[in-house]
């Protein structure tokens, strides 16, 4: 009898082993975005070369604000910095049913050092003083656009390859600082040319083994792009500037990129 309970026991347990292992952990839920959609029909969001979107949607149904008995409800339109939220404008939205518009400008820092480089999101938002729900309706990268190159070049002195140099130059709302002992690239917010990094960002990429320890004569490139929510590197190396005159080939080309945030 206790075998028959111990063999019972054992079986049930291990068959509800194998369903954790064959089925795996529940998957997370998605937030409901019910309310939203029982309200708002996006049909359209457009962007523009400058950086501008316009969302196009139709109120379907009236919203009202007050629904009795102390009970209240907002909807709302938002464009925020993916790195840092705390960045943002919001709007209300109309309360007669019917199909709007609303333009949404690229977000700049307010001290006047331009359009922020990073991720650009656009979503609905609706709440009650007990429930929430948020519906993200895009996604856009804010940058310099990848025809928009910027090209640095530098001959290496015999006091710099001596003392470990670290070449740094800027390219737009980036300071960028290329280390070739560590072979190492690092960058941090630096507004210029009318764009900027959000402020405190910092992130780096590492280059191949190839890359070659400084050497006084040695003639470098750098050209840097944005593309595809990336900041793109792009390192060559010339024995000499006289190599680079005459059209050699570099000794080391790599590229590289750091995530925006």
């Amino acid at each position: 009898m206790m075998f028959k309970k111990f063999l019972s026991s054992f079986l049930t347990l291990t068959l509800l082993t194998l369903a954790i292992l064959v089925t795996g952990p529940p998957t997370p839920a998605k937030a409901s975005t019910a309310v939203i959609d029982s309200y708002i029909k996006v049909n359209s969001v457009s962007r523009f070369s400058d950086g501008s979107m316009i969302l196009n949607y139709t109120l379907l149904k009236e919203f009202k604000n007050d629904l009795g008995n102390n009970v209240y409800q907002w909807m709302s339109l938002e464009t925020y910095m993916a790195g840092n939220p705390n960045i943002f404008i919001q709007w209300g939205t109309p309360n007669k049913p019917g199909t709007y518009s609303r333009l949404f400008e690229p977000l700049a820092s307010w001290s006047g050092e331009g359009r922020y480089i990073g991720t650009q999101v656009l979503k609905i938002g609706y709440g009650t003083t007990s429930y929430g729900e948020t519906k993200t309706v895009g996604r856009y990268f804010n940058a310099p656009p990848p025809s928009e190159t910027t090209v640095s070049y530098h001959e290496l002195t015999r006091e710099e390859a001596v003392a470990g140099w670290a070449w740094q130059f800027i390219v737009p709302g980036i300071l960028v600082k290329l280390n070739p002992t560590s072979r190492l690239i690092q960058i941090a917010a630096s507004a210029s040319a009318g764009w900027s990094l959000i402020s405190g960002f910092t992130g780096s990429a590492g280059y191949s083994t190839g890359l070659p320890q400084p050497v006084a004569g040695h003639y470098y490139k750098h050209t840097g792009w944005f593309d595809d929510f990336k900041f793109y590197t792009k390192v060559e190396v010339w024995y000499s500037k006289a190599a680079f005159d005459h059209g050699d080939l570099p000794i080391y080309t790599g590229t590289s990129y750091v995530d925006m945030p």
